[in-house]
């Protein structure tokens, strides 16, 4: 590199008026050959010749004057990419830049957020217009209302014109399962994208006129039954809600709902106990399957009693065999399936156990359990089991494919 590049001039820029011997002292402070590594004047050399402090440099030079690097103006508005305040900002080699300055970067980047959010306000409209008023509540399946109000009863903002993003959420939505509730709802239309929803809870492959894409644990919703800021309509609606989950009569339709959610408690309480012995507590599909077909012919108190057995008994083999801690959390879906299929070829009565208050009550599971189907929670976990629906079979876990693949 040549050193009249690597070494290029500094302009001055003077601001706030100043008086013509201050504009000179700036000039002289600024000064420097091209192609030459050292300033024309030193700072001593400029103190001296107009008597000044080093500090009251400093001042004049900060408050009446900017430096910008020769060639590196931006194309847009003309001003200089970088202002140098002070000789110690000017950094050799620099590269002459193309991108415009920060503050018309910035310009750029707010006008790129106004027109998102313009685009997604217009969606949000389009899907009020579209609704007209909301969904008629007594057409619902049961898994909208039971998910809608549950996500509701976690989330919704004080106001009532917004539902909150995952963290700022009052308790736990779901065992597990938030995702998958949220895109359910959205799928359905019972919730949108809201107008002022933050830019960073939108991927960053997002192009107005295409798709949302979203990490939807941290989007902000709203309720698409009315504008944003008319909550009546929403409260309205919510409260249409819970009256048709109160007063359904409820025939074999939630039980795909009820397993699922007793699943997930099984899976849950399954990880707490393997933490518990020093485990990872990670369940995959198959230990959940697993889990599933004890349902179908043992209540969920019962099937926690296998649980505990079974990672007390992973835990004694861990200690007592020459293994690996991956090997002893495999076999636990074993020794699950084998204790439930002994109990039921063999008529064993099995203590149930209770729910373990430890673990989180679930918003889903409030409003399923206690307010849907009025049970309490002695009947939940000890009355209700979850047949397999016609032509399904119980997994068939064997000792080398009992992992949580």
């Amino acid at each position: 590199m040549a050193d009249t590049e690597k070494y290029p001039v500094v302009d001055v820029v003077l601001i706030n008026n100043p008086e013509p011997e201050v504009a000179e002292l700036c000039e002289a402070y600024w000064c420097r050959d091209r192609g030459v590594k050292q300033w024309a004047f030193s700072c001593a050399e400029i103190e001296a010749t107009y008597e000044v402090t080093s500090s009251r440099l400093r001042q004049l030079v900060e408050g009446y004057s900017y430096g910008v690097v020769a060639g590196n103006y931006c194309d847009q508005c003309g001003n200089g990419r970088w202002r140098l305040t002070s000789r110690a900002q000017y950094i050799s080699p620099i590269s002459p830049s193309l991108e415009p300055c920060r503050p018309c970067r910035d310009a750029a980047i707010q006008a790129e957020a106004d027109a998102w959010r313009a685009y997604v306000r217009s969606r949000f409209i389009d899907k009020v217009e579209c609704n007209k008023g909301g969904p008629i509540v007594a057409c619902l399946p049961f898994r909208s209302l039971v998910y809608f109000l549950a996500l509701w009863n976690v989330g919704a903002s004080e106001d009532c014109s917004s539902i909150l993003p995952r963290e700022q959420w009052r308790f736990e939505l779901s065992p597990g399962f938030d995702h998958d509730m949220l895109l359910y709802l959205w799928t359905e239309g019972l919730i949108a994208v809201h107008p002022e929803c933050p830019m960073d809870a939108f991927g960053s492959a997002c192009e107005v006129g295409k798709p949302l894409s979203m990490i939807i644990v941290n989007t902000l919703w709203a309720v698409p039954v009315a504008t944003v800021g008319d909550t009546d309509s929403v409260v309205a609606f919510v409260r249409r809600i819970d009256k048709e989950i109160s007063s359904r009569t409820l025939p074999l339709e939630p039980s795909e709902v009820l397993s699922e959610l007793a699943v997930a408690l099984c899976c849950e309480y399954l990880a707490a106990r393997m933490i518990e012995y020093g485990f990872s507590g990670e369940v995959g599909k198959k230990t959940a399957e697993v889990l599933r077909s004890g349902l179908a012919h043992f209540s969920m108190g019962q099937v926690f009693n296998f649980i505990w057995r079974a990672a007390k008994d992973a835990a004694a083999f861990y200690q007592r065999a020459a293994t690996c801690r991956k090997h002893a959390e495999n076999i636990v879906p074993g020794f699950i399936q084998r204790s439930a299929w002994r109990a039921l070829n063999e008529g064993w009565e099995i203590r149930p156990f209770r729910r373990d208050w430890d673990l989180p009550l679930t918003a889903l599971e409030s409003v399923v359990v206690d307010l849907a189907m009025k049970w309490t929670p002695l009947h939940w976990f000890e009355k209700v089991t979850f047949p397999l629906a016609e032509g399904e079979e119980d997994v068939v876990v064997t000792h080398k494919g009992c992992g949580n693949e």
